[in-house]
């Protein structure tokens, strides 16, 4: 099941074609867009909160399916729904009606459509309804039709009924269906009334927190009829929505034909394996002969990723029903110059195939979410492929070839600790996790000497290491800036946005940003900060300030999302105060251990200078909801505020 959404948020349109697991082409290029600007973010403020009833604009009054599925796994559905516009934010959301579909493997007709308003009836004409090809985006092509309904009398109170049939004509993965039902996540939702009738046996998992659904199988280990009710009314839209909501705190239930991630897999993996096994065009001919000299299974792939990337442009072509799950041949991916996610795997794969690696792809979930662990084997559980390569001597690496950058040696955010279906029909545990970001591996090292001068201005100079994965946002901008664009974001990013001009005295950017291999990395700099003093009656003072973890207090009491805390990682900052031995400098001291996070500051006198190191380790992106209102974090973010984060330094000597 493929959900488009209405341009205005929450109201959502569901057509009844299963969703493609390797073509979300677009989703996936935004999520890399995104993803590299969130590679700088430490982290968000936690901030959701479950929308009342009465801010709902639309109720759904009724909504309901009738669909059958048949042995091959096409199928026919007959949809009717019936909205009713409950203030002026309804009335906008539903002032145009869209049902989009893929025009190769799908067919959609009107069947009835009408307002009702007032105890009138308003039949929607064929003159009101539209049926065309959509133009493709700039991500690719595709064969993507929309049917646009202009209801009348679309009023406040208005009621808009429509009831159209789907049928699914072709599949992209032979004899299998899968689908996942939502209830009352973006809309008001009454009533549901869903029947499935199937040719083939059906296997449901069902995540009910708010006990709403009936359901009713006339089998439990054979089901080929099944009826889903809803209960009672739901509505679980959030409101000032930042932060992630944990799948398991909405409804749902989840429909697949599968019966284990083998089987799914086996449906997949030919097709893979036969494409990564044709003979290498020439320019994947070129780019092994020019890897085989390199000795280092790192650096072996990391070319060859660095190389297809400087060949071959992100741009996906959905136009064959092929192309929705499956990879083109090698020739054609050379020829066009051009591929998305599955071509880039497969063209990667066949090329280490070639230099003895062990390859096999993957399907994955690329996103900044909470990993699916507890999913039924379904296709609604991937938008993207990679690869899995076995190194000779056994070790395991996670490529995503996709990006634009390489790095074998680390794991990219996008997928690290996601669960991935690896495609091989010889392997019986074929759905695997893939590691996190390992925080010993992804560190920023600032050591900074801060000398004060007589007028107030501090003198910052200065390393900046950046190590494993931290290296990965200052390549990522190199390939898209210039030299001086990127000192004037590494001077915002170390001055806090605070240094003028005139003040930027010196930074050094290593030789090695000039590639689009990610490598570790060392800034040098020289910057007079006129704002890093506050005035008190004491005297001056510097503020201890610690940006990696300064949104651990921000949550709300009924924040209901979990909190982003940013990429597994080692931060260290170690300032040193030059030529003075601040007093009583040892009661800054701190040191906490938690199962997220670890922090530590460390103050001591070296020589004529003061030292104050402070270390924060990320363990886990994600703190989930259900533990951020627990009276253990409470105790440690009221800690962390009064201990760490509020510390400033009086600049007095000891006499």
């Amino acid at each position: 099941m493929l959900t488009f959404t209405n341009t205005k948020k929450y109201f959502s349109l569901t057509v009844a074609f299963l969703t493609s697991v390797l073509a979300s082409c677009a989703q996936y290029t935004a999520q890399m867009q995104k993803d590299a600007l969130a590679n700088q973010k430490i982290a968000e403020t936690t901030e959701a909160k479950w929308a009342s009833c009465e801010d709902a604009p639309v109720e759904i009054e009724f909504k309901n399916r009738d669909i059958k599925i048949n042995a091959d796994g096409t199928y026919e559905e007959v949809k009717e729904i019936q909205h009713k516009i409950l203030n002026e934010s309804g009335k906008g959301k539903l002032s145009s009606y869209q049902i989009f579909y893929f025009e190769n493997t799908s067919e959609l007709s009107i069947v009835e459509a009408k307002t009702i308003h007032e105890g009138k009836e308003y039949l929607v004409t064929s003159s009101m309804i539209e049926d065309k090809p959509v133009a493709s985006t700039c991500q690719g092509f595709a064969q993507i039709r929309q049917v646009l309904i202009a209801f009348p009398h679309v009023e406040i109170g208005a009621k808009l009924y429509v009831k159209y049939l789907t049928k699914k004509t072709k599949t992209e993965v032979p004899n299998h269906f899968n689908t996942e039902y939502s209830y009352g996540r973006y809309d008001y939702l009454s009533k549901s009334h869903i029947k499935i009738s199937s040719a083939l046996p059906l296997h449901m998992v069902v995540n009910d927190p708010e006990n709403v659904l009936k359901i009713t199988k006339d089998s439990e280990n054979n089901c080929r009829v099944l009826t889903i009710d809803l209960a009672k009314p739901i509505y679980r839209a959030v409101a000032e929505h930042k932060g992630f909501i944990d799948r398991k705190q909405y409804t749902w239930v989840s429909i697949s034909t599968a019966t284990s991630w083998s089987a799914l897999a086996k449906k997949l993996a030919p097709k893979f394996v036969q494409t990564m096994n044709q003979n290498l065009p020439d320019i994947f001919t070129a780019i092994v002969n020019l890897t085989k000299q390199e000795q280092e299974e790192v650096i072996q792939i990391n070319r060859v990723t660095s190389l297809l990337r400087e060949k071959i442009r992100y741009m996906s072509d959905l136009r064959t029903l092929e192309g929705h799950y499956f990879p083109r041949d090698l020739a054609t991916i050379a020829d066009s110059q051009f591929g998305d996610c599955k071509d880039f795997s497969v063209a990667t794969a066949a090329m280490l195939k070639n230099l003895g690696y062990k390859v096999q792809g993957a399907c994955v979930m690329s996103s900044d979410s909470m990993p699916i662990v507890d999913a039924l084997p379904t296709l609604k559980n991937f938008n993207h492929c990679i690869i899995k390569v076995t190194g000779k001597q056994g070790k395991i690496y996670w490529i995503d070839p996709t990006h634009d950058v390489s790095m074998a040696q680390g794991i990219f955010s996008n997928i690290a600790g996601k669960m991935a279906l690896v495609l091989d029909d010889k392997q019986p545990n074929c759905y695997e996790t893939i590691p996190t970001i390992d925080p010993k591996n992804s560190k920023e090292i600032r050591i900074q000497k801060l000398t004060i001068q007589d007028n107030n201005v501090v003198n910052n100079t200065g390393t900046l290491n950046c190590i494993g994965e931290k290296a990965r946002r200052w390549t990522e901008y190199r390939l898209s800036n210039s030299d001086q664009e990127i000192k004037n974001i590494l001077f915002d990013y170390l001055g806090d946005k605070n240094i003028l001009e005139k003040n930027k005295h010196e930074l050094q950017l290593p030789s090695n940003l000039d590639s689009r291999i990610v490598s570790d990395l060392t800034f040098s700099y020289n910057f007079d900060d006129d704002h890093q003093l506050a005035k008190t009656n004491f005297g001056p003072v510097i503020r201890l300030s610690s940006p990696q973890c300064w949104n651990f207090y921000r949550v709300p009491e009924d924040n209901v999302s979990s909190m982003c805390i940013g990429d597994p990682q080692t931060y260290q900052y170690e300032r040193i105060i030059s030529n003075m031995h601040i007093k009583n400098i040892n009661r800054l001291n701190y040191k906490v251990d938690k199962p997220w996070c670890s922090l530590q500051r460390m103050c001591a006198y070296q020589g004529k200078d003061t030292v104050i190191n402070d270390t924060v380790v990320i363990k886990q992106s994600i703190i989930p909801s259900k533990d951020v209102h627990t009276a253990s974090f409470k105790a440690f973010r009221d800690d962390l505020r009064q201990n760490f984060l509020n510390a400033a330094i009086v600049l007095e000597s000891v006499s």
